[in-house]
């Protein structure tokens, strides 16, 4: 009986040593067995992932059946979608945001444009066009000019009224270097500041002539301001108080009124005339000591004579 225990406890004793060896094995072996699922995995993932996606960008559910155009104003929704190329049908994967929106904005009556694709069959652009804010009149024609100095288009078509930037005695040495799109711009900047009231006045055209100089004549014709360049904002100021207390009747026909005393002398006349009622020319290149000259004047005649001659 001993003998059969002794036994009995030795085969226990062995048959658990052989599972704890095999549990050993099957342990020491599950990394390989781990690392050879996660390669067919990966091998599985890259020969169905690939023809899936060509599958599905060549299927017919997700060729483009609709262009949306949003944000024209002058602009035509076929013509934009004609900048676009030959999208409609094709699939909606092969039509890259970011290389439409270059198609679109390489027209220069477009600002910006944004695209987006509508999964399925659909993509969507808005477009942000260029707003006219000025007019410029060169030897080549009449085109209309945004707010940056950016030539757009042409004027022929337009019915709004807009000042004219004229472009006066500049060879093509300074009208096609970089450094007149910057003139430009400035001019039109104070296009705007006249038509917010800025000066005082409403003009209808600035000209632009070699110093570099801005010459700009009223609505009505009968004024005309030498700007000379540069410190806008504190001509602008200075004509401001010019105009607002405008020349007694007893003034002589050329006058120089220090800008900063302006009000204060005006304020002295009993009633004083309206803005409107002078006419002549006023020169603000210096907007320290502002020069008037009444209509007639001998020296406004031969300002007039020298604007004619050039």
């Amino acid at each position: 009986m001993r003998r059969r225990r002794r036994s009995r406890r030795s085969g226990r004793q062995g048959c658990s040593a052989s599972a704890r060896m095999l549990a050993e094995r099957v342990w020491q072996g599950a990394p390989s067995a781990r690392r050879a699922g996660f390669f067919l995995l990966i091998f599985t993932v890259c020969f169905t992932l690939g023809p899936i996606l060509r599958y599905c960008s060549q299927h017919r559910y997700f060729a483009v059946r609709v262009v949306e155009v949003l944000g024209t104003e002058r602009l035509d929704a076929a013509k934009v979608r004609m900048w676009l190329g030959m999208v409609e049908g094709r699939s909606i994967w092969q039509a890259s945001p970011r290389a439409l929106e270059e198609a679109v904005e390489r027209h220069a009556a477009v600002a910006r444009a944004h695209v987006e694709r509508l999964f399925p069959d659909r993509i969507r652009v808005t477009i942000r066009e260029r707003r006219a804010r000025a007019v410029l009149h060169d030897q080549a024609g009449f085109f209309l000019l945004d707010r940056s100095g950016v030539v757009f288009d042409e004027a022929g078509a337009w019915s709004g009224e807009l000042p004219i930037i004229s472009v006066d005695g500049l060879g093509p040495e300074i009208t096609e270097t970089p450094a007149f799109g910057s003139l430009v711009s400035q001019a039109v900047r104070l296009a705007g500041w006249f038509d917010r009231g800025l000066g005082g006045i409403s003009v209808s055209e600035l000209v632009l002539r070699p110093g570099p100089e801005l010459i700009a004549y009223s609505r009505d014709g009968r004024l005309v301001i030498r700007l000379g360049w540069g410190a806008f904002g504190t001509k602008l100021a200075a004509l401001r108080k010019v105009l607002r207390h405008s020349p007694p009747p007893g003034i002589g026909p050329s006058t120089v009124v220090a800008a900063p005393a302006a009000a204060s002398a005006a304020r002295a006349v009993t009633s004083p005339a309206p803005a409107g009622s002078f006419a002549g020319s006023i020169d603000l290149r210096d907007p320290g000591v502002v020069v008037l000259r009444r209509a007639g004047s001998p020296e406004s005649n031969r300002d007039r004579d020298r604007q004619r001659a050039a």
